[in-house]
């Protein structure tokens, strides 16, 4: 069986625009706008820098 049949939902390739908003390590807050690379009913793949 494929890795693409195994998935639970399908993969749309799409470019999806968002802003992230959270802390880092050391606990200063930081928000990033970037994309998405690839959205399914499970979630998403992002670029962060």
């Amino acid at each position: 069986m494929s890795e693409t049949d195994r998935r639970r939902t399908e993969r749309l390739l799409l470019t999806v625009p968002i802003r992230v908003i959270g802390f880092a390590a050391h606990g200063s807050g930081f928000t990033e706008d970037t994309h998405a690379i690839e959205v399914n009913r499970a979630g998403a793949r992002i670029a962060l820098k």
